[in-house]
């Protein structure tokens, strides 16, 4: 059964008993992979429908929610938060470029925002959103690896997500969308090394490796180490000598604890609010 990265944004049609065709037609108008009968059948087989006209959190609703990690907030379509990450998906720009810094879990949140900042014209467009638009659109954490796989070969996923998907999602960047990305010689070769690995363990797990096709890649592996030793910084290892003038300098442990306890001008306000403003270009 194929699976895609928006099931979840599936589901919550589901939930407000869409047909099959309003299903169909909201994933074309998206720009999104239509789901098989076979899988548009299972995930009605397993996520609560609402016969309602008016949304309501049902006990079997939240229970459901709870079983994939859903916030509540997320499981009405037509609510803001909904909508906002829905809304992603009409600035192709901005969608791709999300998407490839999702695609791994090196980049948190705050560093896919100043990525996205850095390169695309936007206002109104926040963590929550990205937050939303990942969980709803672009769930791969939930896909298994050959999902995962099967869904690149549906889409003919570009170099861009494969370099992001093994683990280089700032490059993945670089490569699809012309952003200049720089990278230290050391990183350069690292990237090759991880990707001639992974081409390895791909031909040798799908038995298309020869024994002079495993010795040309193995032979280029370790080329690319000692490429990387040699220009890796040394590692510096200094040698503390403690006399008695610097014993006596040196500050007690309640003093560290204390002056590691937060100030309240640290903390969160947690009474906070925002105004979620629809993102436009600038």
């Amino acid at each position: 059964m194929q699976h895609t990265p928006h099931e979840l944004y599936i589901s919550l049609m589901i939930i407000r008993d869409y047909s099959d065709m309003d299903i169909f037609e909201e994933l074309e108008l998206l720009g999104l992979e239509k789901p098989e009968d076979v899988a548009l059948k299972q995930l009605r087989s397993v996520v609560p429908v609402l016969k309602l006209r008016q949304f309501k959190r049902t006990q079997v609703l939240m229970k459901w929610a709870d079983s994939y990690n859903i916030d509540h907030a997320l499981l009405n379509i037509d609510t803001s938060r909904v909508q906002n990450a829905r809304a992603i998906c009409f600035h192709s720009k901005i969608k791709h470029m999300l998407e490839l810094c999702l695609l791994h879990w090196q980049m948190s949140w705050e560093d896919i925002l100043e990525t996205l900042q850095l390169n695309v014209s936007f206002k109104g467009l926040n963590d929550r959103i990205i937050q939303d638009y990942g969980t709803l659109f672009w769930s791969f954490d939930r896909m298994s690896n050959p999902d995962r796989m099967a869904y690149f070969k549906r889409i003919r996923a570009t170099a861009g997500m494969w370099a992001a998907q093994d683990g280089f999602p700032a490059l993945g960047v670089s490569l699809d969308m012309g952003v200049p990305f720089r990278l230290s010689e050391v990183e350069k070769l690292q990237y090759m090394k991880q990707t001639v690995f992974m081409r390895y363990a791909e031909d040798m797990h799908t038995r298309k490796m020869r024994a002079r096709d495993a010795k040309d890649w193995m032979a280029t592996y370790l080329e690319l180490s000692k490429e990387v030793d040699r220009l890796q910084p040394a590692v510096e290892h200094t040698t503390v000598v403690f006399d008695a003038g610097v014993q006596a300098k040196l500050p007690s442990i309640d003093q560290l604890l204390l002056a590691e306890e937060p100030t309240f001008d640290d903390e969160e306000d947690i009474h906070a609010t925002a105004t979620v403003v629809p993102f436009t270009r600038k």
